[in-house]
């Protein structure tokens, strides 16, 4: 986190420093201060995600999250809306109990969003 928001020379610097994304000074000069605020990770395959991607690593911005949760919450992601709702791709596909492939066809013959997402119709 710090070294990807810090260092010019890491790899990863150009989609989060070099874009304005920073960290919590505090978090910066003690690991302490940020365990104490986030906890120790969970068990299983969680990692650091921020809720608002366009923001830092500050409090209130931050979770432990799951690579599902992590995925959904992408900067690439194709947001579909059914309804009120918006959702990615993924997770319209997942509802159906399809998957995204069915839905990308369904998109593709021009199926209506309330059609495609309809748990009902498999394929």
């Amino acid at each position: 986190m710090i070294r990807r928001c810090t260092n010019e020379h890491d790899e990863a610097f150009p989609r989060y420093g070099g874009r304005g994304i920073g960290v919590y000074a505090s978090w910066v000069d003690s690991f302490e201060a940020f365990l104490a605020y986030m906890g120790p990770k969970p068990p299983g395959k969680y990692s650091l995600d921020r809720i608002d991607n366009n923001g830092g690593y500050f409090p209130g911005n931050v979770r432990w999250a799951t690579p599902f949760i992590q995925n959904s919450n992408k900067r690439s992601n194709v947001f579909l809306k059914i309804g009120q709702e918006v959702l990615t791709y993924q997770e319209a596909a997942r509802r159906a109990g399809i998957s995204r492939a069915a839905l990308y066809r369904r998109i593709k013959l021009g199926w209506p969003p309330e059609r495609m997402a309809d748990p009902s119709r498999r394929g």
